[in-house]
């Protein structure tokens, strides 16, 4: 029931092309005893589908595996650019219920696709990446986990009465975590569709939060025969999914999507003089968030003080360049900021081949790592939303995409020139054009280690350092992460409904 807030960590990390298609994880075999379809809209406003299927599948003689199969196609846009997004995730039951494995597949970039499976292996699920860059992790597996097919049916075998309450555990493929959820049967009651009026059974459903992050919930509406008619979610940042059962025809009908761009982003109370020049920023921050000092990151850039309940002060300082004399106190990075991984593929030949051609002979890492920004700034070429999260061989090949792309080729090349590296998440302020306010918006950037600081560039703007605009909510090594895990903190900050406003713009030195 509850597995419509994974959409969200797909959409903040996940924008491929229109053209694209998406290879299918598990072959439509078998006989096909499930099928339904789903309209899916954003604050009214279409936006695409989702097709669940059930297969049943003969694996040896007398043994049968029931295949459950969920595939959202949806279209975006962000400020015009439009997108379509696509990915697949399922569950493979046994006769008796018992998940026997998982599968998820997702379109990271024109060349690329992640394709997890996952194979319940006693008290752990083994899980695995396939394609170009190798992904292989255990994690602690309860065997009370309900599959896809298990939720489906979970309500019409439950029938509870208005009023129960009921708990059950979920696995999420996109962070590869086990979820437990909150449900409750609320009331029956009549729901508008479309023109018709229908007498449905409302049951909410609370995932438990994940890394801190507390995770949308869902209202859905069944009928008497217990069959899925509608579901809501409130996302943060997104807008309000309504789902509603409808035929095939209807709903893969073309649509033009809503556009994201304003939701994804922070309006700001004025603009900023000197947004990158300056000196340092002082931000007021209101949040919803239990734990409002814990959203943002704090380190040589960034304070953050709590003024009042639900509000702090965020003050952001420029960082032009590292420490002349090493902390002896630092405590230095571990090697999976200098090894190559799913994502930050520094071993790659093309990747070592940019790396070597923008250093040259420069030995010093802070000039290494501010020739690649500046390398990748003037080779790349900017195609907003596109493509997210694509590895940094195929963004080695391609030389374009948007500000992830950017920052995923910087941090490889880095690791590449000898220089560890992350790539930093966060908001980023933008001047207001076109009758746009300013505000902030999300944006990706990367960290090098240097003199025992992390010292931030970005290679979207090419600068040679980062000033007070960016503001960073967290980082990543990507070390043993084939999923969007790294993204859960950008959710938590759309979950906690932040309203900025610019206290003070610091332009020179005191």
């Amino acid at each position: 029931m509850s597995r419509w807030f994974s959409i969200a960590v797909v959409l903040f990390g996940t924008h491929v092309s229109a053209q694209e298609v998406l290879g299918t994880p598990k072959p439509n075999t078998g006989k096909l005893i499930y099928e339904s379809w789903m309209t899916a809209s954003f604050d009214g406003v279409r936006a695409g589908y989702f097709h669940d299927t059930v297969r049943e599948i003969e694996v040896a003689p007398n043994q049968k595996v029931l295949t459950a199969s969920r595939q959202l196609v949806l279209t975006v846009r962000r400020f015009g650019d439009v997108a379509t997004i696509q990915a697949q995730t399922g569950t493979d039951e046994s006769a008796d219920g018992k998940v026997v494995g998982t599968f998820m597949s997702q379109q990271n970039s024109k060349n690329s696709q992640t394709v997890v499976r996952g194979v319940v292996e006693g008290n752990q699920l083994h899980t695995k990446a396939e394609g170009q860059m190798k992904f292989d992790k255990r994690i602690a597996w309860d065997p009370a986990v309900v599959g896809m097919w298990g939720e489906l049916r979970m309500v019409g075998k439950l029938k509870p009465a208005p009023g129960t309450s009921f708990d059950y555990l979920m696995y999420e493929p996109t962070v590869n975590s086990i979820v437990k959820v909150n449900g409750k049967a609320e009331a029956i009651e009549e729901v508008q569709i479309g023109q018709q009026s229908y007498r449905l059974l409302r049951v909410t459903a609370q995932p438990m939060e994940i890394g801190g992050v507390n995770l949308p919930g869902s209202t859905f509406w069944y009928d008497n025969k217990y069959d899925l008619i509608k579901s809501e979610t409130i996302m943060p940042g997104l807008g309000r999914l309504v789902m509603e059962r409808a035929s095939q025809e209807v709903a893969k009908q073309p649509c033009t999507g809503p556009d994201l761009g304003w939701r994804q982003s922070i309006k700001l109370n004025q603009a900023l003089v000197s947004a990158h020049d300056a000196v340092a920023i002082t931000f007021r921050v209101k949040l919803t968030d239990k734990n409002p000092i814990e959203v943002f990151a704090r380190d040589e850039r960034q304070s953050v003080r709590l003024v009042e309940a639900g509000v702090i002060e965020l003050v952001v300082k420029a960082q032009r360049q590292p420490p002349t004399v090493i902390n002896a106190a630092a405590v230095q990075p571990g090697p999976e900021f200098l090894q190559s991984n799913y994502f930050l593929t520094s071993d790659d030949p093309t990747v070592r081949h940019h790396a070597t051609a923008a250093v040259g002979a420069e030995t010093d890492a802070w000039k290494k790592a501010q020739l690649i920004e500046s390398w990748v700034n003037q080779n790349m070429k900017a195609l907003n939303f596109t493509e997210a999260m694509a590895p940094a061989s195929d963004v080695a090949r391609t030389m374009s995409g948007d500000c992830t792309e950017y920052s995923m080729l910087t941090a490889a090349m880095c690791r590449a020139a000898g220089v560890p590296s992350r790539p930093a998440l966060g908001l980023v302020y933008v001047q207001g054009r076109d009758a746009r306010p300013p505000m902030l918006a999300m944006h990706m950037w990367t960290e090098v280690w240097v003199n025992g600081q992390w010292m931030g560039l970005d290679a979207t703007l090419g600068r040679g350092s980062i000033g007070p605009a960016h503001i960073k909510i967290t980082d990543h090594s990507w070390h043993g992460v084939a999923t969007m895990t790294p993204l859960l903190p950008l959710m938590r900050l759309n979950m906690a409904a932040p309203t900025v406003e610019i206290v003070n713009e610091q332009r020179s030195a005191p």
